[in-house]
């Protein structure tokens, strides 16, 4: 017998009732308020362009990834919440044992004007996906049979290994439908999303103009001008100069100065993105020996990093992802306390003693520890920490990652020569074990470094194959205690808000917390 996971939704009413019988998604706005401007031109400052370096053909991946210009659709999408919509899919179901059927949705269009159908997403996933990989975590659970077509508007995914996460996995954009015989670098780009590419000059600009053959409600903005401005500094003197109207990702220091000029205004998601640390513990390096790792974690006092570093546009660290992705399993999962004592007294303990100099050592071994950082991690984020562990004795060196070559260079091999790894991870994927499962099971790729062991890679196995969301949410949070609370391989730092800047005439109605699931048909500006 079927039994459903997710119920048949069918988004017709919805739509209709959100475009109010015209073909553009209307704005909630206060009586007598500005309507949005439907042939508004919004100028927006991005951060780089990272898409020309992610592969080509079969293994590109979604068009301006990861800022997401939604040219290209999922069968899922991801809500602000982090619940599952449909997309492409009006409804999915399980078809026990591991076999998930997706219902396509009837009357939709690439923007070249060919239908899509079941064929394009056995194209999309099949042969496209299965041969360049660009959503790799989703394709090792495929095999080359795995997706086959029902008949023109269904199609059936069976995994080779259990994983009934699959609808929720699908929402990434590199989950994409192409037409076939298309990549996400064909020129021009061929999506059914409710934007079309008008140009796009690699590294420097890209012109967006509304899809108004879209299946859904339309965006409320006739064109974006997307600039890509690595600098986030010169982002935000691109919005105060007029040169644009929005900014993607305001610096945590430009906020309280926009905020307070009433020319213009500052949004905020929830917490997606998380920042933590990683320790390295490969035999022979300090993170070996778990009594350094307790004694990082209490030595780092999370509200000041959040305030320094963020000025306040986060909140303190606590789990891998946003606490209403694990619902209330969440709760088992315990907030690190920032205790330098008792880290001094673990490492005493440990046979770490202090030097003339404050630093420690063991059998005639310096605690010296390597930080690692992402090219865009926060300033001020390392010498924090180094202030933070210096204090109890634990001497950090900062290794500069100024690029992603850079860094892949000194991740190489799954070991690395580093010892802290401050990343921040982006919940972009439906699955409530999503981050602990890619960064931690034994069996995925640049893992070797961070997995706990047995225990840990049954429960994750176990979340693949568990039937309803409630289970899966208590399995991530039994793998974050033991990452966090038990063997502190993982420090949580910080939940960041994502942030946009803006000109007072333009809004932005739905914040996602996370930086690829993002949709702008809310995106505004009045006349």
């Amino acid at each position: 017998m079927r039994r459903k996971t997710v119920l048949a939704i069918v988004l017709v009413a919805m739509l209709a009732a959100a475009c109010g019988g015209s073909g553009t998604t209307k704005e909630t706005t206060a009586p007598g308020a500005p309507q949005p401007d439907t042939s508004a031109v919004i100028n927006i400052a991005a951060p780089e362009d990272s898409w020309p370096a992610q592969g080509v053909g079969a293994a590109s991946t979604t068009f301006d990834y990861p800022f997401n210009t939604n040219v290209y659709e999922p069968l899922v999408s991801l809500g602000s919440d982090f619940s599952l919509k449909p997309g492409l899919a009006e409804s999915w179901e399980t078809i026990p044992p591991n076999t998930t059927r997706f219902h396509l949705r009837k009357g939709v269009t690439f923007h070249d004007g060919s239908p899509f159908t079941a064929d394009s997403v056995v194209y999309s996933w099949g042969e496209r996906q299965q041969a360049g990989k660009s959503n790799a975590g989703v394709v090792a659970t495929l095999g080359p049979d795995s997706v086959k077509k029902v008949d023109d508007f269904t199609v059936d995914y069976t995994p080779k290994v259990p994983n009934l996460r699959l609808p929720e996995q699908l929402v990434h954009p590199s989950g994409s439908i192409v037409p076939r015989g298309k990549d996400f670098d064909s020129n021009p780009p061929v999506g059914t999303g409710p934007w079309k590419v008008v140009s796009y000059t690699p590294g420097q600009s890209v012109v967006l103009d509304r899809n108004d053959s879209y299946w859904g409600p339309k965006p409320l903005a006739q064109r974006l001008n997307i600039r890509f401005l690595p600098d986030p500094q010169t982002r935000v003197e691109a919005l105060k100069s007029g040169q644009v109207d929005f900014v993607v990702d305001l610096p945590p220091n430009a906020t309280s100065t926009l905020e307070a000029n009433k020319a213009f205004k500052v949004v905020k998601s929830k917490p997606g993105r998380a920042f933590l640390i990683y320790i390295n513990k490969t035999d022979g390096r300090p993170g070996a020996d778990q009594a350094v790792r307790q004694a990082v974690a209490l030595a780092i006092n999370t509200k000041d990093y959040v305030s320094v570093v963020f000025e306040g546009n986060a909140a303190p660290g606590r789990l891998m992802a946003p606490d209403e992705l694990l619902g209330d399993a969440n709760k088992q999962v315990a907030a690190t306390p920032f205790d330098p004592k008792q880290a001094a007294t673990v490492l005493d303990n440990a046979g770490w003693k202090a030097g003339s100099d404050g630093i420690r050592s063991k059998d005639g071994k310096r605690l010296t520890m390597k930080l690692l950082g992402q090219a865009d991690t926060p300033a001020g984020s390392g010498e924090f920490v180094q202030a933070q562990l210096k204090a109890v004795g634990i001497e950090v060196q900062i290794v500069p990652t100024p690029d992603t070559p850079t860094r892949n260079t000194l991740y190489s091999s799954g070991k690395g020569d580093y010892d802290l790894d401050l990343e921040g991870p982006n919940q972009n994927d439906g699955n409530p074990a999503f981050l602990p499962v890619l960064r931690m099971y034994s069996k995925n790729a640049n893992t070797a470094q961070f997995a706990p062991g047995a225990a840990f890679d049954t429960l994750a196995e176990q979340s693949m194959a568990a039937a309803t969301r409630a289970e899966v949410q208590n399995l991530s949070a039994q793998m974050q205690k033991i990452l966090i609370n038990d063997t502190y391989i993982v420090v949580p730092l910080a939940g960041v808000f994502r942030i946009f800047g803006m000109s007072s005439k333009v809004n932005l109605g739905d914040p996602h917390p996370s930086n690829t699931n993002q949709t702008w048909f809310s995106l505004s500006k009045t006349k």
